[in-house]
């Protein structure tokens, strides 16, 4: 599927694709993130991690026959039984650093499904999908490219959850108190980054724009994004920056800012 700046086709998946982002933005824009709830929520998982650990195991793994982390746990010798006796014996840092060793990990390249996962004789193809854990809630799907390799992919994105990193990264930093801009690209991608900076007690104050939005041969994805956005602003009270077209070769604009 074309992201790029050229061409005008839009599929049916984007159309399906848009709806359903769209109608999520205006109840993730109501939904407001206490930073100290998901602090305790922190403390409560390092408190926890070996069970939380195993608990994902048994359940994103184990129980996934789709899963490459099986495959690849299996290729090395590993059922659940043995799993949890490591983890408990031997702690969870060094069990995942034998288990890394044991070559129970997947690249970057190969999460993202641009490379096979090549393990002595095992060979495994990933999709990306077939990492998302089975119980997890509906949730809106990133189309990109794949780095530098301009590979297009399926990411999701899940707001809730990426709202209360969001928090923590914001807490981390100090950065409740900044007037924040963005500059970046219109897309899925972007959108998720202002909604969670709302949700989180921090908005964007400006959105600065890598390409041009009346460009004439753009493809019509960008131009929905920002729409989907301010549409959802509106339905839910907020407001929501417009882009505002600054060029890589040109970043005085934000600068002056």
């Amino acid at each position: 599927m074309n992201v790029g700046l050229g061409g005008s086709e839009i599929t049916l998946q984007d159309v399906l694709a848009g709806i359903r982002y769209g109608l999520s933005i205006p109840r993730a824009l109501r939904r407001r993130v206490d930073v100290d709830e998901v602090l305790d929520r922190v403390r409560d998982r390092l408190q926890h991690r070996e069970e939380n650990f195993l608990t994902l195991a048994r359940e994103a793994i184990y129980a996934n026959a789709q899963s490459p982390y099986l495959q690849l746990l299996r290729h090395a010798g590993v059922e659940y039984g043995d799993l949890e006796r490591m983890v408990h014996q031997d702690g969870l840092e060094d069990s995942l650093g034998a288990l890394y060793r044991a070559g129970v990990y997947l690249t970057p390249d190969e999460y993202r499904g641009l490379a096979p996962a090549v393990r002595g004789s095992t060979v495994l193809d990933v999709r990306p999908e077939q990492l998302r854990h089975p119980r997890a809630g509906a949730s809106t799907r990133l189309n990109g490219t794949g780095g530098t390799s301009g590979t297009s992919i399926s990411l999701p994105l899940n707001l809730p959850v990426d709202s209360e990193a969001a928090a923590l990264r914001l807490w981390g930093c100090g950065g409740f108190e900044w007037v924040q801009g963005i500059w970046a690209v219109p897309g899925t991608f972007t959108i998720a980054l202002l909604v969670q900076h709302v949700t989180v007690g921090a908005p964007f104050a400006r959105w600065f724009s890598q390409i041009d939005l009346a460009a004439p041969d753009l493809h019509p994805r960008y131009l929905w994004s920002d729409r989907v956005l301010r549409w959802g602003g509106l339905a839910a009270g907020v407001r929501m920056p417009r882009p505002e077209f600054v060029p890589l070769e040109d970043p005085l604009p934000i600068a002056r800012w």
